[in-house]
């Protein structure tokens, strides 16, 4: 059984499907909490399953839909260049478990919004290596490695 299924959801449901199927299920057992007894007790162990059942749940959905190309993922990275805010945009990738060339891309941008150049660097070379063939990651990390060099020249 899928952890969708649990939440009569398929595996492709969308994550706003997931949170309507979550809050539905926590409301029918957050009237048992208050109970005495076996009846208590067993809202109690059916509300802790919800939650962690929920947070695999979150997991699989942020780890099937973080790819290049997912527009949820591309305006979460351009409101975090646009506001210099990485927050969002780093913990979706912490909740990354497959490091995938797009992934270090990712951790890249993050790393070079908050000016830490050579660990932006770092895993653009990462994602050169998972990628070769990938243009648009060759000319970043091409252009990281240009910048810091004039940097360092004028220091």
């Amino acid at each position: 059984m899928s952890i969708m299924e649990y939440f009569g959801l398929s595996d492709a449901a969308a994550e706003s499907e997931l949170v309507q199927a979550y809050e539905k299920m926590k409301s029918g057992f957050y009237d048992g909490l208050f109970l005495k007894g076996k009846e208590g007790r067993d809202a109690a162990d059916n509300m802790t399953r919800l939650e962690e059942s929920y947070s695999e749940a979150k997991g699989f959905i942020i780890n099937r839909d973080f790819c290049e190309g997912n527009a949820d993922i591309t305006a979460m990275i351009n409101r975090a260049i646009a506001s210099n805010d990485v927050y969002e945009l780093q913990t979706r990738l912490d909740a990354v478990i497959e490091k995938t060339a797009f992934w270090h891309y990712v951790e890249a941008v993050a790393f070079y919004i908050k000016k830490l150049y050579f660990d932006a660097m770092e895993h653009l070379r990462q994602a050169v290596l998972l990628s070769d063939r990938n243009v648009k990651y060759a000319k970043a990390l091409f252009r990281l490695e240009e910048k810091i060099l004039m940097e360092s020249a004028n220091d």
